[in-house]
């Protein structure tokens, strides 16, 4: 029986190690930015905006389609397409009139990436972005494209709308704080790397989960125990609420080496650190609901006195969460919105239980369709509606086009970025 035993965790031991290796991250070419953008003068605000926009491929390669979505995350100019389900992350300049961009690319659903070195020449809207006029359509950004393989492609593509895809109201909410594990994006899902990240994958909203650690602190985490996929350590094993922060902290480190972040330190990030809008709080660990109410007038104060604007929310997905805020001490401290009269609560329920809580947000998940009645009888009442969890493009494509919701919550906001933004509503 021994042996047995012995022979059986030996075959499982093989299995996680080998379900782990395949988990390894894509690594991204190094850029010397430094060298590449040299002599020339940085973005500033009003050259990104004209930078902006959707874009149409005029000659060169096919890989990332016809339509390309242009945005920014901070000082970084981003892109992203449907084909290829791609993004950009690029980093640029002004010199002479002209236009620089260059920086790295990466496919989400494979192992696609390379860099990008794009220029605007100043009879192409170069001169237009160097002294600020205009709404930069008809610019022209052409160059070449690497890729893992080794390949060399032209590419010239030329901005076709103006729109500021800052001023959309449409939240692109990114799952598990900006992507799983298995998208190999380099950081681990729910992690403080991951919010950092988000941004730049297309994400304008996070959800994060909650769970909590034996002496009662809420953590950012998603599964209730520890496995290989999450945590791969012999010494971090079984059920999450087994191990108290202060063991976390020492021994747990997520695939990518990271520490499990506590709710106040996820919270903290979003504010100081970042750009996004919305903040979806997933409880999976009703227990401490006064815990995690407390953190979040905490964090609410702390956006507050930083002049951010970032809606936190707090995810009812269950009746034994919908009963913890109900019933919390904390629950009447909740502030209520002056402009919709709602509180920050997100809850997934009917929406009878959304009344019964004034709920500032409905999420039903996705498979329930389009309920085009119910989302406008939510709005009505100056309620938002977002709905979980889309990832086909076929059901992106249902829900942008034809559904009336104010956000998706999907593991891939790149995707869903590319179509909105090049979609008739997203402009």
């Amino acid at each position: 029986m021994t042996k047995q035993l012995i022979t059986i965790m030996c075959a499982v031991a093989l299995i996680v190690s080998a379900c782990v290796a395949d988990l390894e991250p894509v690594s991204l070419p190094v850029v010397d930015y430094t060298s590449e953008l040299r002599g020339m003068l940085s973005f500033d605000s009003t050259a990104r905006r004209l930078l902006s926009g959707v874009y149409k491929r005029n000659e060169g390669t096919t890989r990332f389609g016809d339509r390309i979505a242009v945005a920014y995350d901070g000082q970084v100019v981003t892109m992203y397409t449907v084909r290829g389900v791609a993004f950009f992350t690029l980093r640029g300049g002004i010199a002479n009139d002209s236009v620089k961009l260059v920086g790295v690319w990466r496919g989400v659903q494979g192992s696609e990436t390379g860099i990008a070195r794009l220029s605007i020449r100043p009879s192409e809207g170069g001169r237009e972005i160097a002294e600020g006029k205009g709404n930069g359509l008809g610019l022209i950004l052409r160059g070449e494209i690497t890729t893992s393989s080794g390949s060399r492609e032209s590419y010239v593509i030329e901005k076709v709308d103006a729109t500021n895809l800052r001023q959309l109201d449409f939240e692109i909410i990114a799952h598990r704080g900006g992507g799983r594990n298995s998208e190999r994006l380099g950081v681990s899902e729910n992690s403080i790397p991951m919010v950092l990240l988000a941004g730049r994958l297309g994400a304008t909203a996070v959800e994060v989960d909650i769970q909590r650690t034996r002496d009662g602190e809420p953590i950012i985490f998603h599964d209730p125990t520890f496995t290989a996929r999450t945590v791969p350590s012999p010494y971090v094993i079984g059920d999450v609420d087994n191990y108290t922060l202060r063991q976390l902290k020492a021994v747990a480190r997520l695939v990518n080496g990271e520490t499990i972040p506590t709710l106040d330190e996820m919270l903290d990030v979003i504010i100081d650190s970042t750009e996004l809008r919305l903040v979806w709080l997933d409880v999976k660990a009703p227990s401490v609901m006064d815990a995690i109410l407390t953190s979040h007038a905490r964090a609410v104060e702390r956006a507050r006195q930083r002049g951010r604007d970032v809606d936190i929310l707090i995810g009812i997905p269950d009746d034994a969460t919908f009963s913890a805020v109900r019933n919390s001490r904390l629950f009447g401290s909740l502030e209520i919105d002056p402009k919709t009269g709602t509180l920050p609560i997100l809850c997934e329920l009917g929406v009878d239980r959304v009344r019964d809580v004034n709920a500032r947000v409905w999420a039903p998940r996705f498979t329930a369709g389009l309920q085009s009645t119910l989302v406008a009888e939510m709005k009505k009442e100056k309620r938002r509606c977002f709905v979980w969890t889309v990832d086909d493009q076929n059901f992106i494509s249902d829900f942008v086009s034809n559904g009336e919701f104010d956000g998706i919550l999907t593991n891939y906001p790149t995707l869903l970025a590319a179509m909105f933004y090049t979609s008739p509503k997203g402009r």
